[in-house]
Parts: C-alpha cells; sequence; structure tokens
C-alpha cells in the first residue's frame, strides 16, 4: 500500500507531458514521469521516496516508439520487447539480461537508464554504440550523445523527460556479453561487460563492478592491443582495468576486489569471443 495521495495524469503527446510537469511545479507539487513504474511503485511503499503526482507517457507515440529501421527506441517500451528482438544483438542481449521475463514486462528501456538501482544496465549498449538520448524540455527536443550525456547516470534537468534512444547504426557484427552474479539463478550483477569489435578497435562498457555503467576509452585502448598480438586475453584485460580509475563496489554482495577479479574474467572471455566471431 502506498502511504500517501498521488494525482495521476495521463499525456498524449511530448509536449504536453513536459507542460504538465512544469504546470505541476509551478503549483508547487512534486511530479514524476511514469512509465512501468517499477522502482516509483516500490520506493512508494517503502516511503524511501515521496512524490504526489505522476504523469503517464505510456500513449505518447515517440515514447513507444520500435523502430529496427532508423534504430529507434521508445523510454516506455518494455525491455521484454527489446530483448525479443535478437537482430537487435547486443541490445537486446543486455535488456534479456535484466531481472527476469516477469519483471521485463514492467521494466521500460528508459526507466531502467533513469532508475535509482545502480546497475541500469540498459545504458551499457548505448554507450558501447555511442547512441544518443533523444530528450524533450520546456526549450524543445534534442539529441544528446550517450557519452555527453551520462556519467555514472543520465543527467536530466528538472522536469526533463527520456523521449528515447536512436542508435547511430544497427550493431556491429562482433559483440559480446558476459555477465557474472553471485547466484546461478536470476540476480543483480557482480560484473557485466558488453563488447564489441569496431573499426579496428574494441569498445567495452562495463556494469556492476564499479556501482554505475562505465565505459572507458583508455580501458578500450588497452584492450584493443589484442587485434595486434600485444598480450594474451588475461594480461591485457588486468591492464584494462587498471586504467580505470572509478572505485570499485565494494558491499554485502562482493568486495570490490571480487569484482575486480570477476571482471578481468568477463573482459578476457569477451577478447577470446570476439576473435571468434561469437
Amino acid at each position: 500500500m502506498i502511504p500517501f495521495d498521488i494525482a495521476y495524469l495521463r499525456a498524449e503527446t511530448v509536449e504536453e507531458a513536459v507542460s504538465i510537469f512544469a504546470e505541476s511545479l509551478a503549483a508547487g507539487k512534486n511530479p514524476r514521469y511514469f512509465a512501468g513504474g517499477t522502482e516509483l511503485v516500490t520506493s512508494a511503499r517503502d516511503a524511501t521516496v515521496t512524490y504526489d503526482t505522476v504523469i503517464d507517457i505510456k500513449r505518447i507515440p515517440e515514447t513507444t516508439v520500435v523502430d529496427t529501421g532508423t534504430m529507434e527506441f521508445g523510454a516506455a517500451v518494455r525491455l521484454s520487447r527489446i530483448a525479443d528482438l535478437p537482430e537487435l544483438d547486443i541490445i537486446s542481449r543486455c535488456a534479456g539480461g535484466v531481472a527476469d521475463r516477469t519483471a521485463r514486462n514492467s521494466i521500460t528501456f528508459g526507466g531502467n537508464i533513469c532508475g535509482m538501482l545502480p546497475y541500469r544496465e540498459a545504458a551499457l549498449p548505448v554507450l558501447l554504440l555511442n547512441g544518443s538520448f533523444r530528450i524533450a524540455g520546456p526549450e524543445g527536443v534534442r539529441d544528446v550523445p550517450a557519452m555527453e550525456a551520462f556519467e555514472k547516470r543520465l543527467h536530466l534537468a528538472k522536469g526533463e523527460l527520456l523521449v528515447s534512444v536512436v542508435f547511430p547504426e544497427p550493431a556491429p557484427r562482433k559483440t559480446c556479453y558476459v555477465r557474472r552474479t553471485r547466484e546461478p539463478r536470476v540476480d543483480y550483477p557482480l560484473a557485466t561487460v558488453a563488447m564489441a569489435s569496431v573499426e579496428g578497435g574494441i569498445r567495452c562498457a562495463i556494469g556492476g563492478a564499479f556501482g554505475y555503467p562505465v565505459r572507458n576509452t583508455a580501458a578500450e585502448e588497452v584492450l584493443s592491443g589484442y587485434l595486434t598480438g600485444r598480450g594474451t586475453p588475461e594480461d591485457l584485460a588486468e591492464q584494462a582495468v587498471g586504467r580505470i580509475p572509478d572505485r570499485l563496489w565494494d558491499d554485502l554482495r562482493g568486495t570490490g576486489e571480487y569484482r575486480r577479479a570477476l571482471l578481468v574474467q568477463a573482459m578476457a572471455q569477451g577478447l577470446v569471443a570476439l576473435e571468434a566471431g561469437t
């Protein structure tokens, strides 16, 4: 049971959603955009987050688009929908790694990217493939490269709405996804890597190990050395992790040292898989 009253409002257009948010703020309200509502409902029940207005964006066409031609995917699209599109390759695999099927039927693409939980694994392919976030606000709609807009989290100004994610092109032919968890069944990741061989180099986006998604170009330079025989997968993975300045996450699920070991293993496995083209 949610221990406070909430006003439910439904927007039909992007402009209407942004306008309702601004009007609610001006009226002294504390609004939230609402799509799947997974975290909003849970946090409200636990009273860890309070708000008094939700603005449903699921009726907005731009937030529910699934276009494998233009590679645009709406923020309100369920993760299960994306996971069920194998032609999206690394994008669908990252979406399919989040939670279980039942949860993915509720969790949305944008909700996971903007969520309060630290993992936000749906952001990994956006960072990996140089995608962009289509963001709406009082000044209109703009596209912002993921590597600029996402630093530990997606940075949105008050009242801004993530409308959709746009990828510049289909996923590369050679990709790899490795996810390490404490339990063999559904569990939060201790280390996840999404990797791709692109234009003579190797890209790598990391989740779980640092408490937020990370893509580090210095680490990628080291990993790319595998393509020219500069070291073994294990040695290069060890060096690559050492290039990342972020502090490894240390909690009851796993120490930083343990996460580091899993991350090195996952990177090394990814290098071998990319070489094999699997």
